[in-house]
Protein backbone atom coordinates (compact mmCIF):
# COMPACT_ATOMS: atom_id res chain seq x y z
CA UNK A 1 0.00 0.00 0.00
CA UNK A 2 2.83 2.39 0.78
CA UNK A 3 5.11 1.77 -2.19
CA UNK A 4 4.48 5.33 -3.38
CA UNK A 5 5.29 7.01 -0.07
CA UNK A 6 8.29 9.28 0.08
CA UNK A 7 9.05 9.56 3.79
CA UNK A 8 12.07 11.48 4.97
CA UNK A 9 11.86 11.13 8.72
CA UNK A 10 12.78 8.06 10.77
CA UNK A 11 11.38 8.55 14.27
CA UNK A 12 10.70 5.51 16.41
CA UNK A 13 7.34 4.45 17.79
CA UNK A 14 6.84 3.87 21.49
CA UNK A 15 4.07 1.39 22.26
CA UNK A 16 4.30 1.50 26.07
CA UNK A 17 3.06 4.91 27.11
CA UNK A 18 0.75 5.94 29.91
CA UNK A 19 -1.75 8.75 30.29
CA UNK A 20 -2.35 10.34 33.68
CA UNK A 21 -5.86 11.62 34.40
CA UNK A 22 -6.57 13.59 37.57
CA UNK A 23 -10.13 13.76 38.84
CA UNK A 24 -11.75 14.90 42.06
CA UNK A 25 -14.42 12.86 43.74
CA UNK A 26 -17.43 14.43 45.52
CA UNK A 27 -15.54 14.55 48.80
CA UNK A 28 -12.76 16.55 47.11
CA UNK A 29 -10.30 13.69 47.49
CA UNK A 30 -8.16 13.34 44.34
CA UNK A 31 -8.65 10.24 42.27
CA UNK A 32 -5.64 9.44 40.06
CA UNK A 33 -6.15 7.08 37.16
CA UNK A 34 -3.09 5.65 35.37
CA UNK A 35 -4.16 4.14 32.05
CA UNK A 36 -1.80 2.32 29.64
CA UNK A 37 -2.60 2.80 25.95
CA UNK A 38 -1.17 1.54 22.68
CA UNK A 39 -0.07 4.74 21.00
CA UNK A 40 2.63 6.57 19.17
CA UNK A 41 4.54 9.26 21.01
CA UNK A 42 6.85 12.08 20.00
CA UNK A 43 10.50 11.97 20.95
CA UNK A 44 11.80 14.13 23.75
CA UNK A 45 13.03 17.42 22.35
CA UNK A 46 12.39 21.12 22.74
CA UNK A 47 8.91 20.80 21.25
CA UNK A 48 5.93 19.95 23.39
CA UNK A 49 5.62 16.17 23.47
CA UNK A 50 2.30 14.71 22.49
CA UNK A 51 0.87 11.20 22.39
CA UNK A 52 -1.91 10.05 20.11
CA UNK A 53 -3.83 6.84 20.68
CA UNK A 54 -3.71 4.85 17.45
CA UNK A 55 -5.77 1.83 18.52
CA UNK A 56 -9.03 3.78 18.39
CA UNK A 57 -8.42 4.41 14.67
CA UNK A 58 -7.65 0.78 13.80
CA UNK A 59 -10.78 0.39 11.65
CA UNK A 60 -10.62 3.86 10.12
CA UNK A 61 -9.92 3.47 6.39
CA UNK A 62 -8.58 7.02 6.06
CA UNK A 63 -6.15 6.59 8.93
CA UNK A 64 -4.96 3.22 7.65
CA UNK A 65 -4.11 4.91 4.35
CA UNK A 66 -2.16 7.82 5.88
CA UNK A 67 -0.82 6.07 9.02
CA UNK A 68 2.77 5.82 7.82
CA UNK A 69 2.74 9.46 6.69
CA UNK A 70 1.45 10.55 10.10
CA UNK A 71 3.92 8.49 12.13
CA UNK A 72 6.86 9.93 10.23
CA UNK A 73 5.61 13.53 10.38
CA UNK A 74 3.66 13.72 13.62
CA UNK A 75 5.48 16.82 14.97
CA UNK A 76 5.31 18.78 11.71
CA UNK A 77 2.50 20.88 10.29
CA UNK A 78 0.48 18.39 8.25
CA UNK A 79 -1.67 19.55 5.33
CA UNK A 80 -3.96 17.40 3.16
CA UNK A 81 -6.44 17.72 0.30
CA UNK A 82 -9.03 15.37 -1.21
CA UNK A 83 -11.55 15.66 -4.01
CA UNK A 84 -14.12 13.79 -1.96
CA UNK A 85 -16.99 13.63 -4.50
CA UNK A 86 -19.72 14.42 -1.93
CA UNK A 87 -18.98 14.81 1.77
CA UNK A 88 -22.51 14.38 3.13
CA UNK A 89 -22.17 10.68 4.09
CA UNK A 90 -18.39 10.52 4.47
CA UNK A 91 -17.57 12.93 7.29
CA UNK A 92 -17.24 10.43 10.18
CA UNK A 93 -13.85 8.86 9.28
CA UNK A 94 -12.40 12.32 8.72
CA UNK A 95 -13.89 13.65 11.96
CA UNK A 96 -12.20 10.81 13.83
CA UNK A 97 -8.75 11.46 12.39
CA UNK A 98 -9.01 15.23 12.89
CA UNK A 99 -9.94 14.78 16.54
CA UNK A 100 -6.71 12.80 16.90
CA UNK A 101 -4.79 15.66 15.21
CA UNK A 102 -3.71 13.47 12.26
CA UNK A 103 -3.89 16.60 10.06
CA UNK A 104 -3.61 20.24 11.06
CA UNK A 105 -5.23 21.53 7.87
CA UNK A 106 -7.56 19.50 5.67
CA UNK A 107 -9.45 20.60 2.55
CA UNK A 108 -12.21 18.92 0.55
CA UNK A 109 -13.46 19.69 -2.95
CA UNK A 110 -16.63 18.70 -4.77
CA UNK A 111 -18.38 18.52 -1.40
CA UNK A 112 -21.76 18.70 -3.19
CA UNK A 113 -23.75 20.29 -0.37
CA UNK A 114 -25.67 23.54 0.02
CA UNK A 115 -26.98 25.66 2.91
CA UNK A 116 -29.61 23.03 3.69
CA UNK A 117 -26.77 21.09 5.34
CA UNK A 118 -25.97 22.85 8.66
CA UNK A 119 -22.44 23.45 9.91
CA UNK A 120 -23.18 21.30 12.97
CA UNK A 121 -23.42 18.25 10.72
CA UNK A 122 -19.73 18.69 9.87
CA UNK A 123 -18.47 20.10 13.17
CA UNK A 124 -15.14 18.79 14.47
CA UNK A 125 -13.89 19.68 17.94
CA UNK A 126 -10.79 21.91 17.98
CA UNK A 127 -11.14 22.77 14.26
CA UNK A 128 -12.60 25.79 12.48
CA UNK A 129 -14.75 24.93 9.48
CA UNK A 130 -14.84 27.09 6.35
CA UNK A 131 -17.29 26.43 3.52
CA UNK A 132 -17.76 27.62 -0.04
CA UNK A 133 -20.87 25.76 -1.21
CA UNK A 134 -22.05 25.69 -4.80
CA UNK A 135 -24.92 23.27 -5.33
CA UNK A 136 -26.23 20.18 -3.53
CA UNK A 137 -25.11 17.97 -6.41
CA UNK A 138 -22.14 19.90 -7.77
CA UNK A 139 -18.96 21.69 -6.70
CA UNK A 140 -18.22 23.09 -3.25
CA UNK A 141 -15.15 23.47 -1.03
CA UNK A 142 -14.50 22.84 2.68
CA UNK A 143 -11.47 23.63 4.79
CA UNK A 144 -10.68 22.58 8.36
CA UNK A 145 -7.96 24.41 10.33
CA UNK A 146 -6.95 23.91 13.96
CA UNK A 147 -8.59 26.55 16.13
CA UNK A 148 -5.40 27.26 18.09
CA UNK A 149 -3.79 28.69 14.94
CA UNK A 150 -4.44 32.43 14.48
CA UNK A 151 -6.52 32.65 11.31
CA UNK A 152 -9.01 34.66 9.30
CA UNK A 153 -10.74 34.25 5.97
CA UNK A 154 -9.58 36.23 2.91
CA UNK A 155 -12.69 37.13 0.86
CA UNK A 156 -10.55 39.49 -1.25
CA UNK A 157 -8.68 36.46 -2.62
CA UNK A 158 -11.94 34.59 -3.18
CA UNK A 159 -13.10 37.37 -5.51
CA UNK A 160 -10.86 35.84 -8.18
CA UNK A 161 -13.25 32.90 -8.47
CA UNK A 162 -14.75 32.37 -11.94
CA UNK A 163 -18.32 31.35 -12.73
CA UNK A 164 -19.54 32.12 -16.24
CA UNK A 165 -20.19 30.54 -19.62
CA UNK A 166 -16.54 29.49 -19.76
CA UNK A 167 -16.89 27.28 -16.67
CA UNK A 168 -16.16 27.54 -12.97
CA UNK A 169 -13.07 28.09 -10.81
CA UNK A 170 -13.82 27.94 -7.07
CA UNK A 171 -11.51 29.58 -4.52
CA UNK A 172 -11.53 29.47 -0.72
CA UNK A 173 -8.70 31.29 1.10
CA UNK A 174 -7.68 31.49 4.77
CA UNK A 175 -4.68 33.34 6.20
CA UNK A 176 -2.90 31.96 9.27
CA UNK A 177 -0.14 33.18 11.55
CA UNK A 178 2.17 30.25 12.28
CA UNK A 179 5.37 30.72 14.25
CA UNK A 180 5.06 34.51 13.71
CA UNK A 181 4.96 34.05 9.93
CA UNK A 182 2.19 34.79 7.43
CA UNK A 183 0.77 31.72 5.72
CA UNK A 184 -2.12 31.66 3.28
CA UNK A 185 -3.88 28.43 2.38
CA UNK A 186 -5.94 28.50 -0.81
CA UNK A 187 -8.20 25.66 -1.94
CA UNK A 188 -8.70 25.98 -5.70
CA UNK A 189 -10.92 23.82 -7.92
CA UNK A 190 -11.06 24.12 -11.73
CA UNK A 191 -13.77 22.48 -13.80
CA UNK A 192 -12.32 20.30 -16.57
CA UNK A 193 -13.81 22.46 -19.32
CA UNK A 194 -12.19 25.70 -18.10
CA UNK A 195 -9.32 26.75 -20.34
CA UNK A 196 -5.84 26.77 -18.81
CA UNK A 197 -5.42 30.43 -19.79
CA UNK A 198 -8.33 31.38 -17.50
CA UNK A 199 -6.79 29.40 -14.63
CA UNK A 200 -3.42 31.06 -15.21
CA UNK A 201 -5.05 34.49 -15.07
CA UNK A 202 -6.71 33.54 -11.77
CA UNK A 203 -3.37 32.42 -10.28
CA UNK A 204 -1.62 35.56 -11.56
CA UNK A 205 -4.23 37.75 -9.85
CA UNK A 206 -3.91 35.84 -6.57
CA UNK A 207 -0.11 36.14 -6.50
CA UNK A 208 -0.23 39.87 -7.34
CA UNK A 209 -2.59 40.36 -4.39
CA UNK A 210 -0.03 38.93 -1.91
CA UNK A 211 3.26 40.46 -0.86
CA UNK A 212 6.59 38.68 -0.98
CA UNK A 213 6.56 37.79 2.74
CA UNK A 214 3.69 35.33 2.45
CA UNK A 215 4.15 31.57 2.56
CA UNK A 216 1.65 30.53 -0.10
CA UNK A 217 0.02 27.10 -0.38
CA UNK A 218 -2.50 26.48 -3.17
CA UNK A 219 -4.00 23.00 -3.17
CA UNK A 220 -6.79 21.35 -5.08
CA UNK A 221 -8.02 19.59 -8.19
CA UNK A 222 -6.60 21.61 -11.10
CA UNK A 223 -7.81 19.10 -13.73
CA UNK A 224 -4.57 19.51 -15.68
CA UNK A 225 -2.32 16.47 -15.96
CA UNK A 226 1.10 17.54 -14.71
CA UNK A 227 2.65 14.34 -16.08
CA UNK A 228 2.52 16.30 -19.31
CA UNK A 229 5.43 18.62 -18.53
CA UNK A 230 4.76 20.83 -21.54
CA UNK A 231 1.63 22.66 -20.47
CA UNK A 232 0.69 26.28 -19.93
CA UNK A 233 0.11 25.78 -16.20
CA UNK A 234 3.74 24.75 -15.65
CA UNK A 235 4.83 27.98 -17.34
CA UNK A 236 2.48 30.01 -15.13
CA UNK A 237 3.81 28.38 -11.98
CA UNK A 238 7.41 29.06 -13.03
CA UNK A 239 6.70 32.72 -13.78
CA UNK A 240 5.11 33.20 -10.35
CA UNK A 241 7.83 31.32 -8.45
CA UNK A 242 5.56 28.40 -7.56
CA UNK A 243 6.32 24.68 -7.53
CA UNK A 244 4.09 21.61 -7.32
CA UNK A 245 5.08 19.27 -4.48
CA UNK A 246 3.08 16.22 -5.63
CA UNK A 247 4.98 13.83 -7.91
CA UNK A 248 2.85 10.66 -7.95
CA UNK A 249 -0.46 9.93 -9.67
CA UNK A 250 -3.51 11.30 -7.83
CA UNK A 251 -6.37 10.19 -10.10
CA UNK A 252 -6.91 6.68 -11.45
CA UNK A 253 -9.81 7.36 -13.82
CA UNK A 254 -8.58 5.67 -16.96
CA UNK A 255 -4.85 6.23 -17.31
CA UNK A 256 -3.32 7.44 -13.98
CA UNK A 257 -2.86 11.20 -13.94
CA UNK A 258 -1.49 13.92 -11.69
CA UNK A 259 -4.23 16.52 -11.38
CA UNK A 260 -4.51 17.08 -7.60
CA UNK A 261 -1.72 19.49 -6.73
CA UNK A 262 -0.11 21.19 -3.74
CA UNK A 263 1.59 24.32 -5.05
CA UNK A 264 3.80 26.62 -2.97
CA UNK A 265 6.29 29.46 -3.30
CA UNK A 266 8.43 27.93 -0.50
CA UNK A 267 9.09 24.32 -1.57
CA UNK A 268 12.22 24.05 0.58
CA UNK A 269 10.09 24.45 3.71
CA UNK A 270 8.33 21.13 3.04
CA UNK A 271 9.66 17.61 3.49
CA UNK A 272 7.37 14.64 2.89
CA UNK A 273 4.61 14.69 0.24
CA UNK A 274 2.50 11.61 -0.56
CA UNK A 275 -0.51 10.53 -2.61
CA UNK A 276 -2.50 7.58 -1.23
CA UNK A 277 -5.89 5.99 -1.83
CA UNK A 278 -8.34 6.34 1.07
CA UNK A 279 -11.27 4.60 -0.69
CA UNK A 280 -13.36 7.67 0.21
CA UNK A 281 -13.51 9.18 -3.28
CA UNK A 282 -14.42 7.89 -6.70
CA UNK A 283 -11.07 8.15 -8.46
CA UNK A 284 -9.01 10.61 -6.42
CA UNK A 285 -6.26 10.00 -3.87
CA UNK A 286 -5.70 12.15 -0.83
CA UNK A 287 -2.54 14.26 -1.20
CA UNK A 288 -0.64 15.13 1.99
CA UNK A 289 2.43 17.22 2.76
CA UNK A 290 4.30 18.25 5.89
CA UNK A 291 6.58 21.12 6.78
CA UNK A 292 10.16 20.74 7.92
CA UNK A 293 9.47 22.83 11.03
CA UNK A 294 7.61 21.56 14.09
CA UNK A 295 4.37 22.95 15.48
CA UNK A 296 2.92 22.75 18.97
CA UNK A 297 0.48 19.88 19.33
CA UNK A 298 -2.70 19.70 21.34
CA UNK A 299 -2.18 18.34 24.85
CA UNK A 300 -4.51 16.13 26.85
CA UNK A 301 -6.48 18.19 29.35
CA UNK A 302 -6.99 17.26 33.00
CA UNK A 303 -10.52 17.90 34.24
CA UNK A 304 -11.25 18.56 37.92
CA UNK A 305 -14.92 18.25 38.65
CA UNK A 306 -17.47 17.43 41.34
CA UNK A 307 -19.78 14.57 40.41
CA UNK A 308 -23.52 15.10 41.01
CA UNK A 309 -24.50 11.64 39.82
CA UNK A 310 -25.77 10.62 43.29
CA UNK A 311 -26.76 14.10 44.48
CA UNK A 312 -29.76 14.19 46.83
CA UNK A 313 -31.26 17.63 47.25
CA UNK A 314 -33.12 16.84 50.51
CA UNK A 315 -29.99 15.39 52.13
CA UNK A 316 -27.99 18.43 51.04
CA UNK A 317 -30.52 20.88 52.49
CA UNK A 318 -30.64 18.83 55.69
CA UNK A 319 -26.84 18.91 55.96
CA UNK A 320 -26.58 22.68 55.66
CA UNK A 321 -29.36 23.10 58.25
CA UNK A 322 -26.87 21.84 60.88
CA UNK A 323 -24.29 24.46 60.02
CA UNK A 324 -23.83 26.66 63.18
CA UNK A 325 -24.62 30.00 61.56
CA UNK A 326 -25.17 31.55 65.02
CA UNK A 327 -21.41 31.84 65.42
CA UNK A 328 -21.39 34.68 62.89
CA UNK A 329 -22.68 36.94 65.68
CA UNK A 330 -19.16 37.18 67.03
CA UNK A 331 -17.98 38.60 63.67
CA UNK A 332 -18.79 41.92 62.03
CA UNK A 333 -20.64 40.49 59.03
CA UNK A 334 -23.62 42.10 57.38
CA UNK A 335 -26.80 40.10 58.09
CA UNK A 336 -27.98 41.05 54.60
CA UNK A 337 -25.11 39.03 53.17
CA UNK A 338 -25.88 36.13 55.51
CA UNK A 339 -29.56 36.17 54.57
CA UNK A 340 -28.74 36.22 50.87
CA UNK A 341 -26.42 33.25 51.31
CA UNK A 342 -28.98 31.24 53.24
CA UNK A 343 -31.72 31.87 50.68
CA UNK A 344 -29.42 30.87 47.84
CA UNK A 345 -28.43 27.62 49.56
CA UNK A 346 -31.98 26.68 50.40
CA UNK A 347 -32.99 27.03 46.75
CA UNK A 348 -30.44 24.40 45.62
Amino acid sequence: MYDNLNVLNDDSVNDNVYHDFNFKAPNDSPLNVHIPVNQTCTDNDNDNDTCTDLTSLGNNCVFNAVKEFYINNRKQLKIAHLNVNSIRHKIEPFREILQENIFDILTFQETKIDDSFPDNQFHVNMYKLYRQDYKSNEGGIMMYIRTDLAQFRRPDIELFSVNNENGRIEVLAVECNIKKEKWIFISLYKQPKVKTSILNECIDNIIRCLDINYNIVILGDFNINMFNTKNALSDCLDVNGLRNLVKDATCVKGEPSLIDLIVTNKPKRFSSTVSVDTEMSDFHNIVCTSTKFHVTQYKSTSFHYRSYKHFDQNSFVNDISFIPYHVVEIFDISMTVIGFGMNSLCKL
